[in-house]
């Protein structure tokens, strides 16, 4: 074998880093659309502050047989146990079935649910009880929990509260709602409904896209309150559904972030990579050049290298993709990473594994094709010769101090 074992620690340690990383930073690219939308869910938000949400669309809403279910909500952050929350105030029954969530337990008018990933890190149960801080004004309440409700999506970390509590935390007035989202067979109809009622409102959808319906000045207003977002830092505008719209607005936005993250990653791997191996090849470049000067054919030098290379690429893509596995496990049980209250639970299925396998095989065999190249176009003498820095550091030392006695 040419090229020497060792070299697949650093194989490995580069294949896991990309192979734990990706599923933890493509999780966080969907918490913002699963958050505030769903999949094929269209939520709806108000334009400007001088048209609110209210429940009287909402009843409107209810009543169109294109509709199948239509969830008021209003979105609040709040600190439990020193811990960041997703609160959110809703009506339970049909939040519970727009995110297919079950809760075993009977719900009453003055309801406290909490998730099951919430439920498990905070180790809260029914009938026990925990402080509550508004988000935007001064208020301090106790409840406590009547029932755990379970669902795959991020809402699995949040506390459900009814809308009325909900609006004491972020002083909204009253029948008024952040955001309405609605599960429909016709997306079509659903706006064409909205533009012939003339509601100056805001559609959007899981992707993130949004179309302003009846006012064309959402655009500027978006634009603006952003910037006084980016500026201050805090929430200072009283029309508090606009929070469901800049995350909306951005939801695209942070899958791009994300997406440049994972090219980072992988330009850093293919470095390493390429890196490792190089270091590799020049340690047997004496052998190369000894093979070449005494008549081997280049080409099959060339196929030594790739096939001692296929063999480590493959037995290090396997070890760190089963470390990667690992990591993203421990990540996600240990609830390491938690983003606007939601802890981030990566998913890395066979496929993925498949796939992540393919590429780091395939990024590992361009890299030597680009170093072998390198090498073999040299000619023998170059290859054969190697310069030993220690060697001759050795040999002027030992020159210094024969002159130092010969004194």
């Amino acid at each position: 074998m040419l090229l020497r074992r060792k070299i697949m620690i650093g194989l490995i340690l580069c294949i896991f880093m990309f192979s734990s990383s990706v599923p933890i930073l493509l999780k966080i690219g969907l918490i913002p659309q699963q958050t505030f939308g769903g999949e094929g869910i269209s939520v709806l938000t108000q334009a400007d502050a001088d048209t609110p949400l209210d429940l009287m669309l909402v009843s409107e809403l209810r009543k169109q047989d294109f509709v199948e279910v239509v969830s008021p909500e209003i979105y609040a952050f709040s600190v439990i146990n020193n811990e960041p929350v997703m609160v959110r105030g809703v009506e339970s029954k049909p939040f519970l079935k727009i995110e297919d969530a079950e809760c075993k337990e009977e719900i009453n008018d003055k309801f406290a649910l909490i998730g099951e990933g919430l439920a498990k890190r905070f180790n809260l149960g029914i009938n026990d009880t925990f402080v509550l801080t508004g988000s935007i004004t001064p208020v301090i309440m106790e409840l406590a929990v009547t029932g755990i409700y379970s669902t795959t999506t991020p809402s699995n970390d949040e506390l459900l509260i009814p809308l009325q509590t909900a609006r004491k935390l972020i002083s909204l007035g009253d029948n008024n709602v952040l955001a309405i989202r609605i599960e429909t067979s016709d997306r079509n109809e659903l706006i064409d409904f909205l533009e012939s009622g003339e509601y100056k409102i805001v559609v959007g959808d899981a992707a993130g896209n949004s179309i302003s319906l009846n006012d064309n000045g959402f655009e500027e207003a978006v634009s603006s309150l952003g910037i006084r977002y980016t500026v201050f830092g805090k929430v200072e505008v009283a029309n508090g559904s606009y929070t469901s719209v800049i995350v909306q607005k951005s939801a695209a936005n942070v899958r791009v972030v994300i997406f440049g993250f994972i090219l980072l990653e992988g330009a850093l791997m293919f470095i390493g990579i390429a890196a490792i191996l190089n270091r590799a090849v020049i340690e047997k470049k004496r052998d190369i050049g000894v093979l070449t000067a005494i008549g081997a054919n280049k080409a099959n030098i060339h196929f030594l290298l790739l096939k001692d290379l296929l063999k480590i690429s493959i037995v290090s893509s396997i070890i760190g993709v089963i470390f990667g596995y690992i990591g993203v496990e421990i990540v996600k049980h240990l609830n390491l990473i938690v983003i606007l209250g939601h802890s981030i639970q990566p998913v890395i299925s066979p496929i993925f594994i498949l796939e992540i396998l393919v590429v780091t095989i395939l990024l590992s065999c361009l890299c030597g094709l680009i170093v072998n190249e390198s090498v073999l176009g040299s000619e023998p003498h170059q290859l054969m010769q190697e310069i030993d820095s220690s060697a001759e550091n050795e040999i002027s030392l030992e020159k210094m101090l024969e002159g130092f006695y010969e004194n």
